[in-house]
């Protein structure tokens, strides 16, 4: 079995991942002054840059998309199952409805891209979920399909399953908003791992014996789950039996017709099929409301991050305005402030309203003094323009977290009748097991009744159940034992992989250390850890910042969390570059800016440079504001070359009025960037 080797030892496995070098996006009415473009990716630096809801996401989500497709989902019992796939009209829905719809219909976009040298251009339609054109190296390939291309993409990548190929693209090389680490996410590490360092044919092994783990043990579980209840349904036949007895003995004058007899049998048999309908209903109902949360969940996730976006505004604009202006006022002037003018509210009385908060900023800006309205004498005069955004971002965030709890009201619905259609149904099963079992009665005194029928259905069910017990029994103990033997197995392979990444941990400590230590300005390395997550042992890393370890994401601040992660990925890369021949790749950042403060700022410029001098693209998208990471990173280029590596979405959507406004204010900020000035 080959594993990784250090230099100098065994070559290190040869794995590639793809290099961008252009996408060509075609008809997509989305962008809607320039629906047809292309933008080549330089080595090093390429900047996504824009306003908001300019399609910034939508680009980078388009380059995802062609390089793996949509999402895949797998629906059905295992011997029948269907490929669904997840938000497949992403790119359609956001195709502009004024455009020609003959035109709208033949939107694509076109990757090319390099794996060891080999390039591949791949086009597929942005309206319907499938691949229009296939080239290798200029050669056009017949078979477009989904299968077909997978085939060619593993062949050229030598990773051999292409839903691993597709975790690396997504979890890996991606750092998208929703900023998933992996640094922390030991599943996830894991398998990135394993699938980057480790021999296929080992990895494979690896990869089968912890499924098989995984599916031993679910089995084993669930005969014991079934046990469990052919157990309770033996004892309640035999307790619905007593009561019959009990029942027969009370009313042993009454004897029960055959007609009667039919006519139970029809009766219950028409109830356990209106039970079976409600629960089939109930379910039902309970797939579309969670189909209705996922959509709902995703959209109170957006909210929350504009949230977020619009409070760290108002932090910065707040720190403007207040931070020369009162140096000589106490500290609670300020304080009684920020409440009068963002809430209304008088910390001193308790009072609260509109009004007051009204009164409160015409005083601001008018340079009066809250307590007694005479003026202030201070140097400075109060930017108007600070209150006024300032007021505006205050109203912004009102209405976006009115929407937040709008929308989490409507969750909590949800997830109430979700509850309700879940106690209804375990009603509804309780119902039908006993409805189930006064049938078997009934059947079992028809044939009694009937001189032609000898068994006694009866104890014939009965002994069924006893021997399904026992059958149960011996299949929960034989998919234990095969579980077990597994472990054993597999425990080798841990151990391997284990040894592999311990030896690794040196060497890669130097590249995470290369651009951690940029970032946070401690010496950083990385340490190997073990922990058991359902019965199987993981071993991964964790980073060491100024010789403390940092368990879990919330031992770090939020951007120390966010760029550590990125300095983690950047070190894997660089590392492979430096042993696999012909290997370089791409690394994708949206918003790198967003959670940084000045000095922060100016770090991650210097990580991001480091990493672009090893000749993979980073590729990242910024909004267009007045931060020092841009003017950091491109104060390095010249004009030449920030127009190559730029790409301007501004010239490209469509603009919002107020975007239409400042127009003459972003383009000049564009300008200057191309300059290499802000």
């Amino acid at each position: 079995m080959c594993l990784i080797k250090d230099r100098g030892d065994e070559e290190m496995k040869a794995i590639y991942l793809p290099k961008l070098k252009k996408i060509i996006v075609t008809i997509y009415s989305f962008y809607e002054q320039e629906p047809n473009f292309e933008f080549e990716f330089d080595d090093g630096i390429s900047a996504i840059i824009g306003a908001n809801g300019v399609g910034k996401t939508t680009l980078i989500n388009m380059i995802i998309y062609s390089l793996v497709g949509y999402r895949k989902e797998m629906k059905g019992r295992k011997n029948n199952q269907k490929i669904l796939y997840k938000n497949e009209d992403y790119f359609s829905n956001r195709i502009n409805g004024n455009f020609d719809p003959e035109l709208n219909s033949k939107a694509s976009s076109t990757l090319l891209f390099e794996l060891n040298k080999t390039e591949i251009r791949v086009t597929r339609s942005l309206v319907e979920n499938k691949i229009i054109d296939l080239q290798v190296n200029g050669d056009r390939i017949e078979d477009c399909s989904f299968t077909n291309y997978e085939k060619i993409i593993c062949s050229y990548s030598n990773i051999p399953f292409f839903k691993d190929f597709e975790l690396i693209i997504r979890e890996f090389l991606l750092f998208d908003e929703s900023r998933e680490n992996v640094s922390w996410e030991v599943d996830t590490q894991g398998e990135i791992l394993r699938i980057l360092l480790l021999d296929n044919d080992f990895y494979t092994k690896y990869s089968e014996l912890q499924d098989m783990i995984t599916t031993y043990d679910s089995k084993g579980r669930q005969a014991s789950e079934n046990q469990r209840m052919a157990r309770a349904a033996y004892n309640e036949l035999i307790k619905e039996k007593e009561n019959l007895i009990d029942k027969n003995v009370e009313e042993k004058d009454v004897d029960i017709s055959l007609e009667e007899l039919l006519d139970n049998k029809l009766n219950i048999t028409n109830e356990i099929e209106e039970l079976k309908e409600s629960i089939n209903i109930n379910n039902k109902l309970s797939s579309e409301l969670v189909s209705k949360n996922e959509y709902l969940l995703s959209d109170k996730e957006s909210i929350k991050i504009e949230i977020e976006r619009i409070e760290e505004l108002l932090e910065k604009d707040e720190g403007k305005l207040y931070s020369a202006h009162y140096d000589k006022f106490p500290d609670y002037y300020y304080t009684i402030e920020k409440a009068l003018s963002k809430n209304g509210e008088c910390l001193i009385c308790g009072a609260k309203s509109k009004e007051l908060k009204e009164k409160s900023n015409y005083r601001i800006k008018n340079n009066k003094c809250l307590i007694c309205s005479s003026d202030l004498k201070v140097e400075d005069t109060v930017d108007e323009s600070l209150i006024d955004s300032i007021n505006k971002l205050n109203n912004d965030k009102e209405i976006s977290i009115n929407k937040f709890e709008n929308i989490n009201k409507l969750i909590n619905k949800n997830y109430a009748l979700l509850n309700k259609y879940k106690e209804e149904n375990e009603c509804y099963l309780k119902k039908l097991a006993e409805k189930k079992n006064n049938l078997i009665l009934v059947q079992n005194e028809l044939a009694k009744r009937n001189a032609d029928q000898v068994p006694d259905t009866y104890s014939t069910i009965l002994n069924a159940k006893k021997d399904l017990i026992e059958k149960l029994e011996n299949k929960k103990k034989y998919y234990y034992e095969l579980r077990t033997k597994t472990e054993d197995e597999f425990e080798k392979y841990v151990n391997e992989f284990r040894m592999t990444i311990n030896n690794l941990n040196n060497r890669l400590s130097e590249y995470f250390n290369k651009y951690a230590k940029t970032f946070i300005g401690w010496d950083c390395k990385l340490t190997v850890q073990r922990k058991t997550i359902k019965k199987i042992p993981h071993y991964y890393y964790l980073p060491l910042v100024d010789n403390s370890l940092r368990e879990n994401p919330d031992a770090v601040s939020e951007s120390q969390r966010f760029f550590l992660d990125q300095a983690f990925r950047m070190a894997i890369i660089n590392f492979i570059q430096d042993n696999v021949p012909n290997f370089s790749t791409f690394f994708i950042t949206e918003t790198p800016e967003g959670s940084l403060d000045l000095i922060y700022e100016a770090q991650v410029a210097e990580m991001f440079l480091k990493f672009a001098k090893t000749n993979n693209n980073i590729i990242f998208t910024s909004n267009l504001n007045s931060s020092y990471f841009l003017k950091k990173l491109f104060d390095n280029f010249s004009e030449e070359e920030s127009d190559k590596k730029i790409l301007n979405l501004l010239e490209k959507a469509k603009m919002s009025d107020l975007q239409k406004k400042e127009r003459v204010t972003l383009d000049l900020m564009i300008k200057e960037l191309r300059g290499g000035k802000l």
